[in-house]
């Protein structure tokens, strides 16, 4: 009779009366604590934790996709195109061949999938209760998007048999993604690129150039989720393209004839994303649409710009000294020295660590006049000069003050610096042109 047993860590075998002990490295330990021992002479004890591996004599050696795929950008700068799946759809597979003959039982057929999550950057596979050779996969988790999904059918080895590899598109699918992870790198250096181009977006373009220049990385991941996803979270304010924006999805940069431009070239995608987004989402009466011009779908109230500032750009003190009806400054009772003290007042707030976003008329900024000949832009570099302008001149647009030139002002110009337009712009005009284009600020930290 031959017993196993330990003995101070070491596995002793009685046999004949007689004792027999092995190293504490000749031991393996199975998962239910039991003992599998192989002795030097090749015996072997205890079981071992499954029996072996049943295979069957056939598995699936190809799969096909019987739905339609859709067209999205190649996301190579080349501007072609590469089809894929898009988010939401169903679609429908079926196993198109086996090794050796069609299974014994069609419940023999499993069906998987998988993708690399890029937010966790770890692999997720899903197993599917589904069986048989038929199988119907609805795509509509949004961490799948802008990745290669992996659809396998098996009988044995789900990494050995069936598979196709598929793209699923990112959520604005017509949007390059190299271009867009350009524009990015670009603006933290230059933050000011943001441009609303032939939009009125500019409010949403003064809040992007905030954040890109205080927070490039928050920027950063705010913008590659959102074209990704569609969605993206900030501490306090979140973007959901689902909600009620998808129209917004249907825009292609390279076909859509509308889509917005200037005579210098046409709107960077992660900004007409971003700002798009954001703009629709506020809206509550009726969609904005995205395209070139200045509707105002597209305009940006004081209110907005104060729950922007707390949302996207986290600040808690935020003050509206705007008029929405009158302009500042330009009234009899406003006195001589009220427009210079406006802004000597956004100077001094600035230097306090605030942002300053100023309501104008724009003919207070001096821009290059453009003709447009049957649909054609003419590229000219006629230069339009600041202008005064009526007592009841409309509020329109939203630039972001920097400073004074050279520190302080004089009595007969006003000399200071603006981001507006996707460039840092300097003002130097009348106190009189100021007055009758300046609706006062809106400034936060």
């Amino acid at each position: 009779m031959t017993r196993t047993r330990l003995v101070k860590g070491k596995l002793t075998e009685t046999t004949g009366g007689k004792d027999v002990s092995y190293a504490k490295e000749d031991i393996v330990f199975n998962s239910s604590k039991k003992i599998i021992f192989t002795a030097t002479n090749g015996l072997s004890f205890g079981d071992p934790d499954v029996g072996p591996k049943k295979t069957s004599t056939t598995q699936v050696k190809e799969i096909e996709l019987l739905s339609d795929l859709d067209s999205g950008a190649s996301n190579d700068k080349s501007g072609g195109t590469q089809d894929g799946f898009i988010f939401g759809n169903t679609y429908k597979f079926k196993v198109k061949s086996f090794s050796n003959g069609e299974p014994f039982s069609e419940k023999m057929i499993k069906w998987m999938y998988r993708y690399h999550n890029l937010s966790t950057n770890k692999w997720v596979d899903v197993f599917l209760n589904t069986r048989g050779e038929n199988v119907s996969l609805r795509f509509n988790n949004k961490e799948m998007c802008g990745r290669y999904i992996y659809i396998r059918s098996y009988i044995d080895d789900e990494e050995k048999e069936g598979e196709l590899k598929i793209w699923k598109h990112n959520r604005f699918r017509y949007f390059d993604r190299k271009i867009i992870e350009d524009e990015i790198k670009d603006r933290k250096q230059k933050p000011y690129l943001a441009n609303q181009k032939n939009t009125s977006l500019c409010g949403m373009a003064a809040i992007m150039y905030l954040l890109a220049k205080q927070n490039f990385q928050l920027y950063k991941k705010f913008n590659l989720e959102l074209h990704r996803t569609g969605y993206f979270k900030f501490e306090k304010y979140s973007v959901n393209v689902s909600e009620k924006s998808t129209h917004l999805l249907k825009m292609n940069p390279i076909t859509n004839l509308n889509y917005p431009k200037d005579y210098e070239g046409i709107m960077p995608y992660c900004d007409w994303i971003s700002f798009a987004s954001i703009r629709d989402q506020e809206n509550n009466i009726r969609d904005f649409d995205g395209e070139d011009d200045f509707s105002f779908d597209g305009a940006t109230l004081p209110n907005e710009i104060k729950k922007l500032m707390k949302g996207i750009l986290g600040y808690s003190n935020i003050i509206d000294n705007t008029n929405l009806i009158m302009t500042k400054g330009a009234l009899q009772w406003d006195g001589e020295a009220s427009s210079s003290r406006e802004i000597a007042k956004m100077n001094e707030l600035t230097k306090q660590g605030f942002s300053v976003v100023m309501l104008v008329n724009t003919n207070m900024i001096e821009k290059e006049a453009i003709d447009v000949v049957k649909g054609k832009i003419r590229y000219t570099r006629d230069l339009e000069p600041a202008k005064k302008s009526g007592l009841l001149s409309t509020l329109e647009h939203w630039v972001v003050f920097d400073e004074i030139i050279g520190g302080s002002l004089t009595w007969d110009e006003f000399d200071f610096k603006i981001f507006t337009w996707g460039t840092m712009k300097d003002i130097i005009i009348k106190p009189e042109i100021f007055s009758t284009n300046y609706y006062g600020y809106v400034y936060g930290k």
